[in-house]
């Protein structure tokens, strides 16, 4: 359990800073590239039927720090949160988003981070860190049944 527990964590945090390179790519190593290499990525998202929207970007990039937040923490809600953007990624913006260009780093990073987010996915739905994710739930059960034990005495 503990080793599990450890090898979740390592992924949790991998997959973030993978997330934060893939993310902060094109504002950091575009300078270094060459002309004809900028004017390539200029081109990702050509044909796109969604429109581009400076706080949506906001919002969804805020949802994801949340996501890692309760990941790191075994909140049920952060897992439930990751598979809900996933879905939101695949079905809404992949469809949707146009053309995709990238370059190798930036490749790596994203695929680095879907693996690492499929890896938690299966840890926390197939091994013994389900309990894990269980636990604040069965807290809290526990918690109204004994409020409720201590509202029938007093009433």
């Amino acid at each position: 359990m503990i080793i599990t527990k450890t090898i979740y964590r390592y992924l949790v945090l991998i997959s973030f800073c993978a997330f934060m390179i893939f993310l902060s790519f094109r504002n950091i190593f575009w300078e270094g590239l060459d002309d004809n290499t900028q004017r390539l990525l200029r081109v990702d998202g050509y044909g796109t039927t969604l429109p581009v929207l400076e706080y949506l970007f906001w919002i969804i990039l805020t949802l994801i720090l949340i996501t890692y937040i309760g990941l790191i923490f075994f909140k049920r809600w952060g897992i439930i949160l990751l598979i809900f953007l996933y879905i939101v990624d695949l079905w809404v913006f992949a469809p949707f988003g146009g053309i995709e260009i990238s370059v190798p780093i930036e490749k790596i990073a994203k695929n680095m981070f879907i693996f690492c987010d499929g890896m938690i996915i299966a840890l926390a739905f197939f091994s013994d860190l389900k309990i894990q994710f269980r636990w604040a739930e069965i807290e809290r059960l526990e918690y109204l049944k004994r409020l409720v034990r201590f509202l029938n005495k007093e009433f």
